[in-house]
């Protein structure tokens, strides 16, 4: 299967790969691609924490607990990728948000 990512989604890709970080699409994205469908909502994760999120793709709004950082989408500008640090599958009470 030939997946063709857009430029901005590749962009992210190869900055983590240089700086040496894991990276990863995840989320709806990878299900809509399986499923033949278009898509402009990316999620990513990754083995760096927010803040080296930050130094990789400048610009970036970090502000919770979840350890997300949301970066400009130039596709679709209204709904931003989504770059969030592995989490441990352990101590979710509602097996979704950690405690």
């Amino acid at each position: 299967m030939k997946i063709d990512l857009p430029l901005s989604v590749k962009d992210i890709l190869n900055k983590f790969e240089k700086s040496g970080f894991e990276i990863y699409i995840v989320g709806g994205a990878v299900r809509d691609i399986l499923m033949g469908r278009l898509t402009n909502d990316w999620d990513f994760t990754t083995n760096a924490t927010p803040e080296e999120i930050l130094k990789v793709v400048p610009g970036g709004l970090y502000n919770n607990e979840f350890g997300t950082v949301f970066t400009p989408n130039p596709d679709n500008p209204e709904n931003p990728h989504e770059i969030t640090t592995y989490r441990k599958e352990e101590g979710y009470q509602d097996f979704r948000h950690p405690d």
